[in-house]
């Protein structure tokens, strides 16, 4: 089916969807146009899953808030049945707004005009004198009513009674999330912004970092621009992490210390060193931090005013605790909220002049790309159909279309295409004349890994290496690709240089990994979050010692034994300090030093 062309044409469409090093930003329209946002509040706002608040917010039975959608007063409340249920605010008689409050707690609702009295169901239970009245019925005027549901205690309410559930929206991010339970957060502190700015021109600015060493140096310093990766995304989100700097704990002013607050439950060794960045579509975006979660909520008002709402969100147990202040954190964010919302608005000003014309993405904005195809799909009337491009690490640049590297994922519209690597005259080169023989193997949820035989005249050895690692041809070792997870332990400065120029002899290899520490594992239990942890443990270990994994797999039928070492640049320095934290990660018995 073609696409729909009433919003963008079918040009503009293309310059969009194009790979993102040819692609042109949304035009100018989009941002200033009063009729394509009313358009957007047609079929997106009223039409898509609008993230309104949460669960909390009516905790009893009776209990309720009020919101707004496109200027549709709504009311969420819990019904007897501990059920969230919403329904317009307004009587059936004429038109009155039943519920005054913002929030309340209340035993049935009582128009305050002619006291028509609705259950929290929203049925119509008394009407005074209309018992003579011709076709009426108490059922036929009970609250109307309006989709509801939840998930991780955010409330979702879609005005299309038509519309397909909230999950199929959500795609793939409530499996990616599923190891926390956000709905047990509580809300400490919330302050509401008056950005005079598109919605869009804030979403767009969320999903990068590029602008972070100019705008925000605070927040550069404890999560450098360049140091992170996105998210493989399915469906009405985007997202990513980047990677706490030095002693920073989190994100808060005075160097980002956490003043003694756990981690929320749920945070792994290595969640406890990122900050995970979701854009969940339209209009909220979830920045999952160790010791809280940060939300922002959008209300687009006009073609160039949004409303948002930002609350801060911990565990109760962590709030409960007489030496709570989570000011460093709210001031941090507030001061980084405002500078954002400053430039936003410098944006919607800009662009309003006549020599404006769509400008063009740059080599840190591919996840601005990709909301912005996410936009140019809804327009299209087509749901989320664009292939959007995956960097797993900042500091590299993205491939290009239907090329894959050990640090990005696959671009290009099928995803697909020849191998990333070094070519000469069309032809594969294998670093430093090293053939490498790949046997794949899968994890027990499904994760490939391969056991790389790395061979030349002067002998052989084995590294172990993962999905990001290799490419699919398996004659040729990208330069860099042996890495551990992600490249999250970095090669030191000799072995970039000779890789990089491709003389990375065989022998060296050996002498570089002439020592050894020794872990012995078992997956299951133990994947890849174990072999995360371990990689960020031992990048603050630095020594002269090999690491070398015997990994059991049990899921191979017969089971897989393997003994190789993880990667030239995994070395270590020994100490109790360092077996005692190995072993909280991996079990008692588990390290061998020899």
């Amino acid at each position: 089916m073609a696409p729909d062309t009433t919003i963008l044409t079918a040009e503009e469409l293309a310059g969009i969807r194009r790979d993102y090093r040819s692609a042109h930003l949304l035009p100018k329209r989009a941002y200033q146009d009063p009729a394509i946002h009313d358009w957007e509040r047609r079929r997106i706002l009223r039409g898509d899953w609008i993230p309104v608040g949460r669960a909390d917010e009516a905790p009893e039975r009776g209990s309720y808030f009020l919101t707004e959608i496109d200027g549709d007063q709504l009311i969420v409340i819990r019904g007897r049945d501990d059920v969230l249920r919403a329904f317009h605010n307004v009587c059936r008689h004429r038109g009155t707004a039943v519920a005054e409050d913002q929030c309340g707690k209340v035993v049935r609702l009582q128009c305050p005009y002619h006291a028509w009295i609705y259950d929290i169901d929203g049925s119509l239970i008394r009407a005074k004198h209309t018992d003579t009245l011709d076709d009426f019925s108490l059922e036929a005027f009970s609250l109307v009513g309006v989709r509801c549901e939840v998930w991780q205690g955010f409330v979702f309410l879609n005005l299309d009674p038509d519309a397909a559930p909230l999950f199929d929206q959500l795609g793939d991010l409530p499996e990616h999330l599923s190891r926390f339970d956000f709905s047990s957060l509580r809300s400490a502190q919330r302050i509401d912004y008056d950005v005079r700015s598109n919605w869009k021109f804030i979403a767009e600015n969320y999903s990068e970092c590029y602008h972070c060493p100019g705008l925000h140096p605070q927040l550069n310093k404890l999560t450098p621009y360049d140091l992170g990766s996105d998210f493989m995304t399915r469906g009405g989100w985007q997202g990513g992490w980047m990677e706490l700097a030095g002693s920073a704990e989190t994100m808060a002013m005075e160097g980002g210390h956490r003043e003694g607050r756990p981690a929320m439950a749920g945070i792994t060794p290595v969640d406890e060193r990122r900050i995970y960045y979701f854009l969940v579509w339209p209009t909220m975006f979830l920045s999952l931090h160790p010791d809280y979660l940060l939300v922002h909520w959008l209300t687009p008002n006009r073609v160039d005013s949004t409303t948002i709402r930002c609350e801060w969100l911990f565990e109760p147990s962590t709030i409960g605790e007489p030496s709570f202040d989570p000011s460093e954190a709210v001031a941090f964010w507030d001061l980084t909220n405002r500078q954002d919302w400053h430039v936003c608005e410098l944006q919607q000003q800009g662009t309003r002049s006549s020599s404006w014309v769509a400008g063009r993405y740059s080599t840190e904005e591919p996840s601005v790309h990709a909301f912005d195809m996410m936009v140019a799909d809804r327009y299209a009337g087509e749901g989320f159909v664009s292939n959007r491009l995956v960097r797993q690490r900042y500091d590299v640049p993205p491939p290009k279309p239907g090329e894959t590297n050990g640090t990005n994922g696959t671009n290009g519209a099928n995803g697909g295409g020849p191998p990333y690597g070094r070519r000469n005259g069309g032809v594969d080169v294998a670093v430093g004349g090293i053939v490498a023989s790949v046997r794949q193997l899968k994890t027990r949820k499904g994760d490939r890994m391969a056991v790389i035989m790395l061979e030349d005249p002067h002998g052989s050895i084995e590294v172990v290496v993962f999905p990001e690692a290799y490419t699919k041809a398996a004659s040729v070792l990208e330069p860099g690709a042996m890495v551990v997870v992600k490249g999250k332990v970095e090669l030191d400065e000799e072995t970039v240089r000779m890789m990089a120029s491709e003389v990375l002899p065989i022998d060296t290899m050996r002498q570089k990994m002439s020592k050894e520490m020794s872990i012995k594992l078992m997956s299951p239990p133990h994947g890849r979050a174990t072999f995360e942890a371990l990689a960020d443990l031992f990048s603050r270990h630095r020594g002269d010692r090999r690491v070398v994994l015997e990994l059991e797999l049990r899921d191979q039928q017969p089971p897989i034994r393997l003994r190789a070492p993880l990667a030239a640049q995994v070395r270590v320095q020994p100490s109790d300090q360092l077996a005692a934290e190995v072993e909280r990660i991996c079990g008692a018995g588990t390290v061998v030093l020899r």
